[in-house]
């Protein structure tokens, strides 16, 4: 038997187990309907044999563990970070959350196999809860096992520290535990091939794991989907007493609000903006988180639950990173209108300590407007039209312009890699010849047979007729399809793209995207800010521009070795790598390489 430790490697504070009044039900891994209350007390579920896998040095760091300390005790720390022993002062907790999943209202969805294991204090004298993903069921599990396979938390713990070193708001990861033992049947692509998986348990921190859908249980009954919140008709009691919480412990330094206005419509104002500013940030670097519903949406504006996300790689507009999103709605051109709706979720949520009327008013005028001032702000220092440190400013209209037809035309015509194209601008002077960068850009532009796949419509031949002949002569009956005008448009225009390539050669293929990037190329270089050195602007974007990301195809990569053979030298690798992603010298040219023939079909699903 593993002895623990003589002092408590951590001060637990219990701020939510303090707070509130918990779930007195027993039953804390039985799933049920839990009406009143915010948290359940719930047990961890032990599993066999765990080891630690990886541990985030830096995200230890944070909570005042030190990774050489749980390498010198490795089986207690395993046994720590699997939930098979409880840190001492720890009082374990689930959360109780519904959502809007895909655009319907699903009801009481929780913490089905995330315990929180308390908070602590941090260095600068904030809080960090500390969670366990895939520790077992919970009330809130429903009827799945509580569990979360080797395959997903391998991805949930490196896009977490990736996220954070490329400078976008996140949960963190700190440790990644297996069991080689403990498995569990899963259906990855929900094809009916279900297979026996390995298990692991990810420690994921964050201030709080508060959620949009954290106020989604009073909800009456939604006509659509037929259910309701699990607290409907409690939101006199609760809801104020919860928005109290994450104000008092999460936004204390809120500035003074207008004198208009109640604290709690500065909470939505700031909330907003911290959303668009992640999301802006996602489009930014090309992120897809692959299931926007608000059950995922941080109450602080972070990325959290990592399931079927992918980075861009050859640019495609409509790019699904989840499997399981047939009808792309969280495709990457979605994502910030996919916040602005869930924004509005959580207004109706908030009704009446937030006014709906007010709420929807200020999402109405104010998010595009600040969602375009970020996102522009952004893509300017990308481009090096403004470097590090100058404050916020109008751009020109050639700015403006070449921002919007890089974007909107140049990257979808040639769909060249996303990370690529931006580190190889960064080579463009304002006078020397553009020959040596055209040759990169066009290399790294997608293969004919790879953009033929990415403009492959959703629906068969025969369905598009159809689609094509009611939208001509009877567009009020697309909503029998699920389809609206501007979706059917979008399907019959990826259709014609789709049967151009069949006429077209690969020199051909390449010689248009020469030609498309040549043309912008020549305009870019004309609007270079010549106040600005070549290699100041040069440094500048290369420290906005990351050289490295996590590719689906290296994180399969990590995953094989990891499953097959026990072999988490590649993850450590990709996390190193992640780890300083702007990095010329430890950044291997490999990692930087857009996706192998073998990984064109590679997909992830919902399934973890």
């Amino acid at each position: 038997m593993v002895e623990p430790l003589q002092e408590e490697p951590l001060k637990f504070e219990n701020t939510a187990a303090n707070y509130f009044q918990l779930d007195p039900n027993p039953s804390n891994n039985v799933p049920r309907q839990v009406r009143g209350f915010a948290y359940s007390k719930c047990t961890p579920t032990p599993v066999k044999n765990p080891y630690i896998a990886s541990l985030s040095e830096s995200a230890l760091n944070i909570i005042g563990l030190k990774k050489a300390t749980l390498l010198d005790n490795k089986q207690l720390y395993a046994d720590y970070l699997s939930g098979n022993r409880l840190f001492p002062g720890s009082l374990p907790l689930s959360h109780n959350y519904c959502g809007h999943q895909f655009g319907t209202f699903a009801g009481q969805l929780g913490d089905g196999r995330a315990i929180t294991l308390g908070d602590v204090k941090t260095g600068d004298g904030g809080l960090m809860e500390l969670q366990l993903k895939g520790a077992g069921k919970t009330p809130y599990s429903r009827q799945a096992d509580g569990r979360a396979v080797l395959r997903s938390s391998v991805r949930e713990y490196l896009c977490s520290e990736a996220m954070h070193y490329l400078g976008i708001p996140t949960s963190r990861a700190a440790s990644l535990v297996v069991s080689d033992e403990t498995k569990v049947q899963r259906d990855p692509l929900y094809s009916g091939n279900v297979i026996w998986e390995k298990c692991a348990i990810v420690m994921r921190l964050a201030p709080t794991f508060f959620r949009f859908g954290s106020f989604e249980v009073f909800k009456e009954r939604d006509p659509m989907s037929g259910r309701s919140g699990p607290s409907v008709g409690l939101q006199d009691d609760m809801l104020q007493h919860m928005l109290d919480f994450v104000l008092d412990h999460f936004y204390s330094d809120l500035p003074i609000p207008d004198p208009s206005l109640t604290i709690y419509q500065s909470f939505f104002q700031e909330l907003t903006l911290r959303t668009v500013k992640m999301v802006a940030h996602w489009q930014c670097v090309g992120y897809v988180h692959g299931v926007m519903n608000t059950d995922n949406m941080s109450i602080l504006g972070l990325t959290i639950d990592y399931g079927p996300f992918g980075f861009m790689e050859y640019f495609n507009p409509r790019l699904v990173s989840n499997h399981s999103d047939q009808e792309a709605r969280y495709c990457y051109e979605n994502q910030p209108k996919t916040c602005k709706y869930n924004l509005k979720r959580l207004a109706e949520a908030l009704d009446p300590v937030v006014p709906l009327a007010w709420s929807m008013e200020y999402i109405d005028k104010k998010y595009d407007e600040m969602y375009s001032a970020e996102y522009l702000d952004m893509m300017a220092r990308k481009l090096g039209f403004k470097i590090q440190g100058q404050v916020k400013s109008e751009l020109s209209d050639a700015e403006f312009e070449l921002i919007s037809s890089l974007m909107g035309h140049v990257m979808p015509e040639t769909a060249t890699d996303f990370t690529n194209t931006f580190r190889i601008l960064s080579k463009v002077t304002k006078e020397g010849p553009l020959d040596e960068v055209l040759d990169k850009l066009v290399s790294y532009s997608a293969p004919i047979e790879h953009k033929k796949a990415m403009n492959k419509p959703h629906y068969a031949t025969g369905a598009l007729l159809k689609i094509k002949d009611i939208l001509e002569n009877n567009p009020h009956v697309l909503a029998m399809f699920g389809l609206d005008p501007d979706m059917a448009r979008k399907e019959l225009e990826l259709y014609e793209k789709y049967k151009a390539f069949d006429t077209q050669s690969e020199e051909a293929h390449n010689s248009k995207n020469r030609e498309t990037w040549a043309k912008w190329l020549y305009q870019y270089q004309k609007v270079l800010n010549p106040s600005i050195t070549d290699q100041a602007r040069a440094e500048s974007m290369n420290k906005i521009n990351p050289k490295f990301i996590l590719r689906n195809y290296l994180l399969e990569q990590a995953i094989r070795a990891a499953d097959d053979q026990g072999d988490y030298q590649v993850v450590e690798d990709l996390l190193q790598m992640a780890s300083d992603p702007y990095s010329e010298e430890r950044i291997s040219e490999v990692s930087v390489q857009p996706a192998p023939k073998w990984a064109y079909e590679l997909c992830v699903s919902c399934s973890s």
